[in-house]
């Protein structure tokens, strides 16, 4: 038992530290006062046997030596099982042995003292020894010591002063003034010894507090430094996500114009049949772009989303026989789902498409085989992610792969736009990036664990289907659903329309694929000069008006347009589909766009705006 364990059992106890300190120096000391007891009872029975009874002596001795194995069995047992009684039982246990020896140590005095010369000086020099070295090892302890110099010192004091001579009784005087100025010494010892302790037990508590203060601003300083870090990992994904969706808007626009333009040469001049391979390549690139620019669009959280609520482990059951097929017999597809799991409130057919991109990466990372574990979870209290916490509960999608893992510094950049591992020509780096969006604009989170050579883990974190989730969805997707190009077939092409946008190509491709129908084209490339047309010329029709405009941010154009002309319908056409703001245009279509498409819509547009007939 260590004095730590003695100041906690001290406190729990009487509340006295001090006190459980003296008790544990005393019995740490203890084989050496044992040790010396015995040396001296030794010594004195060798000294005093041609002078003293024998049989007495060796008595005396013999109990010195059984009192000595029963102090030194309370040592032993102190040290090993110190805690199995209380501090009070052990300092009976103490002052109680030091109290017996000392006795004997007087009984030798009363009855074994020769009167002969020097013996009896031979034994005040023992006893008196004994004494001072009670005081010396048991002085943080007074009631120890004085139960072995009392019943020891008073004896001895006593058989001195009935000599009857005047050294006898100098010897008596000199023995007791000897045992008050041990037991004074051992007081003030005890004093400093508590003082020691008391300061000993205040350096600890404050040690302890500031090694807790310490470890409390390490721990504020971590978080501080991965508040930073994920705050700065959110400002450059948003950063690039404005970046790459201003792209994709003027991407969309040259789309536009070259397949609008190909398609109306292709109406309007017969193909030579060696010509019809070069405008199918041109149909079949602007359709790649087209996609391309969907996944740009969806890692900047300008996608259009139909979100409902999805069962998420039947999403992962429906395509799980799809990827089995499609990875090969080398990949074992595991499905881990969680029963009773909460529904999501997403959009079912972008989910799929995005776990359907996550299986085709890790297939690519398990060249030589291995196992993709799809798995689920309710997550009531999200943990801290690089994306920002999610303060309302979640459900996990994991998909594990066993395949070559990445480097840390290329797992950072993995949802990157643009950015592969991949050799040229066998990816484009935006599968990932369209998940990360597609999860942020559904209002959750993505994790990524990789180590090289292990394998790595993406956890998609999305809203169980509560109103705070749902809300929180809507938030960060938008309310707004698109609405999807009708047929207005019967209604006569005529009339005047409007055509506004800031892309010269796209105003001459959008006005020749309208004209060509028959309605009369006024075009604009600026919005106040198309709001004034309107507002002068009442015999417009319609608007086909770009969203937004140099002139007019946003919408401002269609609500303009709407002031001075109410109930006149407004198709917007856009390359950049901020789903918040277009979540009140009944007529919309996405650039590039076909001929049909535009047609349809403006049709069935005019035609909802026509007065009823009679």
């Amino acid at each position: 038992m260590n004095a730590s364990q003695l100041d906690s059992r001290a406190e729990t106890t009487d509340g006295s530290a001090e006190r459980a300190a003296r008790i544990e120096t005393v019995y740490r000391q203890l084989p050496v006062t044992i040790g010396a007891a015995m040396a001296n009872a030794i010594l004195t029975g060798a000294v005093l046997a041609p002078v003293a009874p024998l049989g007495k002596l060796l008595l005396w001795i013999g109990s010195v030596a059984l009192l000595s194995m029963m102090r030194l069995a309370a040592w032993y047992r102190f040290t090993r099982h110190g805690a199995e009684r209380t501090i009070q039982s052990w300092e009976t246990i103490s002052v109680g042995g030091a109290a017996l020896s000392g006795a004997l140590w007087g009984l030798l005095s009363a009855a074994l003292m020769p009167s002969e010369q020097p013996y009896p000086v031979f034994v005040a020099f023992i006893v008196g020894g004994m004494c001072a070295g009670s005081a010396t090892f048991n002085a943080p302890h007074l009631p120890t010591v004085m139960a072995f110099v009392l019943p020891s010192v008073l004896p001895l004091a006593k058989w001195f002063a009935f000599q009857g001579t005047r050294f006898d009784a100098a010897m008596a005087a000199m023995s007791t003034i000897f045992a008050v100025s041990l037991l004074i010494t051992a007081t003030r010892f005890g004093r400093f010894f508590d003082d020691s302790v008391r300061t000993r037990i205040d350096l600890a508590k404050r040690t302890e507090a500031l090694a807790a203060a310490n470890e409390r601003l390490r721990a504020e300083m971590d978080e501080r430094q991965a508040t930073e870090a994920a705050l700065r990992h959110a400002q450059k994904m948003e950063a690039v996500g404005n970046l790459t969706a201003g792209v994709a808007h003027d991407i969309n626009n040259v789309l536009m114009a070259i397949s609008g333009s190909a398609e109306l040469l292709k109406e309007q001049t017969p193909a030579r049949p060696q010509d019809e391979p070069l405008l199918e390549a041109i149909f079949l690139a602007t359709e790649r772009g087209a996609r391309l620019t969907r996944h740009l669009l969806a890692f900047a959280r300008k996608e259009v989303l139909d979100p409902a609520i999805v069962d998420l482990n039947g999403v992962l059951r429906n395509i799980s026989n799809l990827l089995e097929a499609t990875l090969g017999r080398s990949i074992r597809v595991e499905l881990r789902l969680r029963d009773g799991l909460a529904p999501v409130f997403v959009d079912r057919n972008e989910i799929e498409r995005a776990i359907i991109n996550l299986a085709i990466n890790a297939h690519d990372a398990m060249p030589h085989g291995g196992t993709l574990t799809l798995a689920t979870d309710n997550v009531p209290e999200p943990p801290p992610l690089d994306d920002g916490p999610l303060d309302f509960p979640c459900v996990v999608v994991v998909v594990r792969d066993t395949g070559v893992g990445m480097a840390p510094e290329v797992a950072e950049r993995a949802f990157d736009p643009f950015f592969t591992t991949k050799p040229s020509g066998r990816g484009s780096g935006l599968g990932l990036s369209q998940v990360y969006g597609l999860v942020k604009q559904s209002g959750g989170a993505t994790k990524i664990d990789s180590v090289e050579g292990v394998g790595t883990v993406i956890r998609l974190y999305l809203p169980q289907a509560s109103q705070k989730a749902v809300e929180a969805a809507r938030r960060a997707r938008g309310t707004g659903t698109q609405r999807q190009a009708g047929t207005a077939a019967g209604q006569p092409a005529q009339g005047h329309i409007v055509v506004v946008d800031d892309g010269p190509m796209v105003v001459t491709v959008v006005s020749s694929m309208l004209r060509n129908a028959g309605y009369r084209i006024t075009s604009f490339g600026i919005g106040t000069d198309a709001v004034a047309c309107v507002t002068a010329d009442p015999s417009v029709i319609a608007m086909v008006s770009d969203f937004g405009l140099p002139d007019c941010r946003g919408n401002e154009v269609t609500r303009r347009a709407r002031l001075v002309r109410p109930g006149m319908p407004v198709v917007v056409i856009t390359g950049y589909n901020d789903s918040t703001l277009l979540a009140g245009e009944p007529y919309q279509l996405r650039k590039p766009f076909a001929e049909a498409e535009l047609l349809a819509i403006v049709r069935r547009a005019v035609l909802a705006a026509a007065p009823p007939p009679g």
